[in-house]
This record gives C-alpha cells, structure tokens and sequence, in this order.
C-alpha cells in the first residue's frame, strides 16, 4: 500500500508542471472492502459495472488513490489526464493500474492516449445494467482514441443534426492472468497479445428542443493475437497466430478479409472478431424539468445480426427523471434477450476453405461474444459487454468463454435521497439462463439479485462521502450470495493556479 502513495506523490510534481493559470489538480483517495456471509462469489452487483475493480471473491478490498486534470470543454486548445492507482487483496493482481491517460482537445477535436474508464453508450451509468457492447464492467484496455468526443453541430442544419464519432486501436493487458489463472487445464486454449479496435458514429437532434432523438451505431473487435492450445496426442502446447502488421490495423478498419499469413478463420471471414449494435434513444422533456426516454441496443456478432434477423436479441430500456431530488428521483426499468441470435443452426459454404463445397447460407447460432481464437468477449476474465451475461471468471474448470449467453432478464434501478446528506440507490434483476447455441443445457438456470446502497455525504466534511451496501443473490446462476460492502472516499482540490 505505500507504493501506491509514493507514485502518487511522485505524480504531483509532474501533474503541477503541466497546469497553466485557471487550471486546477484534483485528487481522489478511497478505501473500499467487501465482506461475504454466505455463498462462494461476491455477490453479483458487488461485482458488476465497477470498472473492473472488484473482485468475484467473497472477501476483498482495495485502497486507491487518483490525479486529475479535468479539460475546459470551453476553450479552443486544452489538456487533461489523469493517474489512477490500486493495492488490492482478493483480485486478479495485487496492483492495479485503473486509468492512466492523457488527452487533448483541439476545437471539436479530441485525441486519448491511455486507459480511461468508458461507460455504455447512452446508459445511465448508476442505474443500467450496461451496454451490450461495452458496459464499464471490465476494466479499461490501454488505447489511442480519436475522434470528436462530443455533440457538435453538423454544418448548415441550425443545429437540428448534431454527431459524435471516434476511432481506437489497443492492446488488451491480462496475458499474465490468462496464464496464471487458466493455462493450468489443458482441455482448453489461450490468446493472449490481442488487440482492440473500436468506432462508432452517433446522430442527435436539436438538444434544446423538448423531443430529441438520437441514433448511432458502435463496432468494436479484437484482432491478431497468438492462440494457445493443448496437443493431446503430443502433450505438448502449440501455438499459431501473429503479431500485427501495418495492412492488419487497416484489414480491422474496414472490415477486410484476412489473407495467407492470417488465422484460418480470417481467410474465411472477415479479419479479427467482429461485434457491435444500433443504437436508438427518444426522450422527451417536460416543463417541470423532469424527462422520460425510451432506448434500445439491438446487438449483433455478424451480417445476419446486423440484418436483424435475431429477432427481439437487444436491450430494451426506459427511464423517467423527476428532474429534482426526492424519495425517488429516477425510475429506470430494462429488459435483455439473448436467446434467438440468429437461429439454432449456422451453415456458410465459404467458411470452409475448399472450392468443391456449396450449399444455401444459414446464418444462425451467432454465440454471442464467444469465439473459435480469441475465447471470450473479456478483459481480465469480466465481460467486456453486459453483465447479465455471466463472465468467464466465474467458470471453475479453466474455460475462458462464456457457458450462458442465451438468457433473458429483466433489470430495476431505482435511486435518491433519503433526506439531505443521505443518498441511495436500489438495484434488481432476474435472469433465465439456457447455456449457449452450442452447448444447450435442459433445464435453465436461474438468478434473483438486489442490491441496497446508502452514501452519506456530509456537508460538514467537504469532500468525504461514506458508503454501505448489502447485497445478495438467489437462484442456480450464481448459487446463493449474500454480503456487504463498505467504503470512504475523500476528493478536493490539489493545486489551482
């Protein structure tokens, strides 16, 4: 745990160096444990869209400490960055690097270097149960991101058209954890040196009117690599795969074909591990400052999907704001499905490498974020999309894909204010589980969670915030969890100048 002050205070210096009249270092400070009564996991929203900094152990804890220099979304020329470090007892590593980036802004430009917690596209981040595509579940993949990071208005519309894009290639960073925590089972395989990438294009309506819609769609996937697996008859690991070149980056982009130095897969297909959604939200302002809106994330892994031929698969969600502060301030209710993707039955000629064979395309058994090469649609074992979706991490055997990605859920999210100083949320769902396309299972499984959150705030103690939660799951999803999880936290202001 002193390690991690001494970097921080290492970075004051630096941080200050860089700070120009107006600017301002913020600092955060945390400590955080969860306890378990009963079951063998934390239970599941002690868990789920934390960043990835938690832990399915039923007793962990961290101690973290952060910099920031926020940017001044006002000016023409600005930067920002912050430093974020973990000890941790009960996690995947001891040492957590959690964000460490810097960033640029130039007019409506913005360019990212680093790793930055990123949350679901037009989720709520306190009350979802995350995007599909990416949620804030995982923790976040070092990367360079650019694009124009915020609405701005789109020439000769008056601001009726308003859009934001951006494009990102990384490197994931749990090699070591895949070795350590899953090579041990020979029944299963490895990747490890994948990288990122990742774009989306969104489209939104006059912000000021009371009626805006917005669309988008968002493509992210993993590519490259080098695929780990158990040779029986040799008894020996064999390996294939590559280290990117220049024409790969490229291939990714535009979802090019794969040629002779790629894997087997990408010949056939499309290069890399391709997944992504549409996305649509409609929301409506009243004159009492309280809103309601209605969105969708209609998920798909490939052509079929992205046809919409997986039926009602997505994310379906509304939420009401009552625009004020109150014993409920804002009601958000959402319902996922996972069990169509596409049909029971996948059959392409051209997925096999052999000219002699054809036969009519049926695009079926998508097996949402699993894959042949790159295993799972995960960063340090947690799905890198929706929760709901149990993670890797939670399999005892190795297995680094997903057993139960045919579900369906329903999720509640409720929060506000006790009285003044006192603030919480109430956070719900169920699920229904039938293994995957692949590997049906012939009785669903099953999962009840809840959780109740209280943060104390007092006016007294600027910057302190104190919180308590308890949690608790039932079912044969997730057997049966039940627990706390307590935490302080301390932010104010480093440096002005």
């Amino acid at each position: 745990m002193r390690a991690i002050f001494l970097n921080i205070l290492l970075l004051f210096p630096f941080a200050a160096a860089f700070a120009e009249r107006g600017d301002s270092i913020d600092y955060a400070v945390e400590a955080a444990g969860s306890v378990a009564f009963s079951g063998t996991n934390a239970p599941y929203y002690h868990v789920a869209n934390r960043q990835g900094l938690s832990s399915i152990s039923p007793n962990s804890g961290y101690l973290r400490a952060a910099v920031t220099k926020k940017m001044n979304a006002k000016k023409r020329f600005d930067y920002g960055g912050t430093v974020d470090l973990a000890g941790a007892a009960g996690f995947s590593s001891p040492f957590i690097v959690q964000q460490a980036y810097g960033e640029l802004q130039f007019l409506c430009f913005d360019l990212m270097v680093g790793s930055k917690e990123y949350w679901g596209e037009m989720k709520n981040p306190s009350l979802s149960s995350g995007g599909m595509v990416w949620s804030g579940n995982a923790r976040p993949i070092p990367q360079i991101r650019l694009g124009i990071f915020d609405f701005v208005e789109f020439p000769w519309t008056n601001g009726w058209l308003q859009v934001k894009l951006d494009v990102a290639f990384g490197r994931v960073t749990d090699d070591r954890y895949l070795k350590d925590e899953f090579a041990w089972n020979p029944k299963w395989f490895y990747t490890e040196d994948v990288y990122y990438h990742h774009k989306k294009i969104f489209f939104r309506s006059k912000e000021d009117k009371n009626f805006i819609v917005t669309l988008g769609a968002e493509f992210t996937s993993q590519f490259c690599g080098i695929k780990h697996s158990y040779n029986k008859k040799t008894g020996a690991w064999e390996t294939e795969g590559q280290q990117p070149r220049f024409k790969d980056f490229w291939l990714i982009f535009i979802s090019g074909q794969g040629d002779e130095m790629s894997a087997e897969g990408d010949r056939a297909n499309s290069f890399g591990n391709y997944l992504g959604a549409w996305h649509a939200n409609f929301e409506y302002k009243f004159q009492n400052r309280s809103r309601v809106k209605g969105y969708f994330e209609w998920f798909f892994e490939d052509g079929s999907g992205m046809a919409k031929r997986n039926g009602w698969d997505g994310l379906w969600g509304v939420e009401y704001n009552f625009g004020k502060k109150g014993i409920v301030s804002d009601i958000l209710f959402e319902y996922l499905q996972t069990t169509n993707q596409s049909g029971p039955v996948h059959w392409n000629p051209d997925d096999v490498l052999e000219p002699n064979i054809t036969g009519e395309v049926v695009g079926g058994s998508d097996n949402y974020y699993n894959n042949y090469y790159y295993v799972g649609w995960v960063h340090w074992g947690m799905t890198n999309g929706t929760p709901l979706l149990p993670s890797p991490a939670y399999n005892r055997d190795g297995y680094l894909c997903f057993v139960n990605n045919r579900i369906q859920a329903f999720h509640l999210g409720i929060s506000g204010q006790i009285k003044r100083e006192w603030d919480y949320r109430l956070l719900a769902s169920y699920r229904k589980a039938w293994g995957t396309p692949y590997i049906p299972i012939p009785e669903p499984l099953y999962s009840t969670s809840a959780m109740c959150e209280v943060t104390y705030s007092p006016s007294k103690l600027k910057g302190w915030s104190f919180l308590a939660s308890c949690a608790f799951d039932i079912g044969t999803l997730y057997d049966s969890n039940s627990g706390v999880l307590l935490s302080i936290r301390k932010t104010g202001n480093l440096f002005s100048y």
